[in-house]
């Protein structure tokens, strides 16, 4: 089961420690804006907000949609990154609920070690599931060694893998370890194309490969663009994150499926 990564809400990663528009605090709040590249702060009321232009802040009554976000909003959704990219990405968004502001969030957020320590647990129990089910299908260590040996007729890098598994210290991890456990998922992926047990289409590599080092190195997700002043937070990174993380929900999804279908 997917529960509870895949429908994390933006209540999960927000910030209810609110620091609210006072007037009698013009200066600091100004100084506080300007240091994270924000120009909105909530109201004392939760249903206004106050925008810095230049020096001054000014009363906004009614919050713009594009600076909204719900509790609900599902984290790792595209109509959620859609609100941050639509909308100035620098800014922090209000969460609402009932009209009211119960907190904030910003796209900051994301660099949320807690996320990353779920995401890597569900990549773990990807990686298992993999190996379920190349034994259901009937494969073995040997089905995946052969395969090392037909690759590494045209690749090094595969030679290099047969001359690890020949090994003494190779032997020994085979013999040490429950079936397929020797084996980096990256190998597993590959080899379960060549079975035809999986498809390209529907376990992408490379995605997962990629999220899989992004977590595992605790990579930040968001970063400041040092090429450009505007906009200063580099949303790509998320976009290109959030795809990713997308793209593991399926395979998980797809495998676990397959798995069921046997």
């Amino acid at each position: 089961m997917l529960e509870p990564i895949k429908y994390t809400t933006i209540s999960s990663i927000c910030v209810r420690d609110i620091i609210f528009y006072e007037k009698t605090n013009d200066e600091y709040l100004i100084s506080f804006c300007k240091l994270n590249h924000i120009s909105y702060l909530p109201g004392k009321d939760r249903r206004s907000c106050y925008k810095l232009n230049g020096n001054k802040f000014e009363l906004i009554k009614k919050i713009p949609e594009e600076l909204i976000c719900y509790p609900h909003d599902l984290i790792f959704s595209e109509s959620t990154i859609r609100k941050f990219t639509n909308g100035n990405h620098d800014e922090v968004m209000f969460v609402m609920d009932r009209g009211m502001i119960k907190a904030v969030v910003h796209i900051v957020d994301y660099n949320n070690n807690e996320l990353y320590v779920e995401l890597f647990r569900l990549l773990l129990k990807f990686e298992k599931n993999v190996r379920k089910l190349l034994e259901k299908c009937g494969k073995k260590n040997e089905d995946v060694l052969e395969y090392f040996e037909i690759e590494s007729l045209n690749s090094t890098f595969f030679l290099e893998k047969i001359e690890y598994y020949k090994s003494e210290s190779g032997k020994s991890r085979i013999l040490n370890s429950n079936i397929f456990e020797a084996f980096y998922l990256r190998d597993l992926l590959l080899f379960s194309y060549h079975a035809n047990i999986l498809d390209k289409r529907d376990v992408n590599l490379k995605k997962i490969t990629t999220i899989r080092n992004w977590v595992a190195h605790s990579r930040e997700v968001i970063y400041i663009n040092p090429d450009s002043k505007h906009p200063i937070y580099n949303i790509e990174g998320l976009k290109e994150f959030v795809e990713n993380v997308q793209s593991l929900f399926r395979a998980f999804d797809h495998v676990e499926m397959k798995i069921l279908d046997i």
